[in-house]
């Protein structure tokens, strides 16, 4: 007897069930593996990630300081926020949308300066998408000076961006699985009263800061170290400057905690709907008895 194939499920459904990983752990799954099962399925990922992922996108320039008689030292900090895609859908625009005339010019310059060449151990930029941040490339860059336009090839960006993320996030998962006998140490501590709970929580949560900041080193040189490759094949030679990188990664990870601080609009809807199955269910249970892209410019006249 031959057997019935179950009916194939239309792409609208699933998007509706792929519109649910909007979690921040469950996007690197999403883009690396979910949207390669297939072309249904890269079909709802990529649509997903194209309408809500890219609108919180943010490409970030440092462009170092000026200084300013009237204001003092100003720091540049130049801010691409996404616009539009291109027809094709291939290409991500996004746009600084305001910038004074006064700097215009130093920003441009320094903007050609910062995206000049590789830059690939040490780049200028950073890229954000929800509350992760990297300071990974941006491929196919273009950049319109005369309306401070970037644009790039987002697929792309976002493999590399989330390859990182995913290897960060299995690295410290790994680290996390292997101290099973620290903390049953640490538990006994605390019950035998040689350890106070306060002081058993600092050191895990100690312990995981560390493994998570050496987790991001080695995905960080790891992507260093495939771009190389891949850019400059006759090299073999991946020495890094451990100072520099040292200072990078202490500014990256000051950046990635303000953004995990960052509050995102679906995360809003999303606890207003909880919010309102707890009304829902209370209803239920009485019928029962009886629901933007900026140049910020940051001035300090007291430095």
């Amino acid at each position: 007897m031959a057997t019935q194939s179950l009916p194939r499920l239309p792409t609208e459904l699933w998007l509706r069930v792929f519109q649910n990983l909007n979690n921040d752990h469950d996007l690197p799954e999403a883009w690396l593996s979910l949207r390669h099962v297939n072309t249904t399925f890269k079909v709802c990922v990529e649509t997903i990630f194209r309408e809500n992922l890219l609108p919180k996108t943010w490409v970030r320039y440092d462009l170092g300081e000026v200084y300013n008689e009237e204001s003092g030292r100003v720091v540049l900090d130049a801010e691409f926020k996404f616009l539009r895609v291109s027809e094709d859908q291939n290409t991500a625009i996004f746009k600084i949308d305001c910038i004074d005339d006064e700097h215009k010019a130093i920003v441009e310059g320094r903007l050609r300066e910062a995206t000049a060449g590789d830059k690939i151990e040490f780049p200028q930029n950073t890229i954000q998408i929800r509350r992760d941040l990297t300071d990974g490339p941006v491929p196919s860059l273009a950049i319109d000076y005369e309306i401070f336009e970037l644009s790039c090839d987002w697929r792309e960006m976002f493999t590399i961006f989330w390859s990182e993320v995913r290897l960060t996030s299995n690295l410290t998962r790994d680290w996390v699985e292997k101290q099973e006998a620290w903390m049953n140490t640490m538990k006994a501590e605390v019950t035998s009263g040689q350890m106070d709970m306060g002081t058993m929580m600092m050191q895990a949560m100690n312990g995981f800061a560390r493994s998570n900041k050496s987790a991001a080193r080695t995905a960080r040189r790891l992507r260093y170290k495939r771009m190389i490759q891949r850019t400059h094949p006759e090299m073999t030679d991946f020495t890094i400057n451990k100072d520099e990188e040292r200072r990078i990664l202490k500014e990256l990870g000051q950046k990635r905690e303000a953004a995990a601080m960052m509050d995102m609009s679906d995360d809003e809807k999303e606890d207003d709907e909880e919010e309102e199955d707890e009304w829902d269910d209370e209803d239920d249970a009485d019928d029962v008895h009886s629901e933007d892209g900026h140049l910020t410019v940051a001035s300090s006249s007291a430095v």
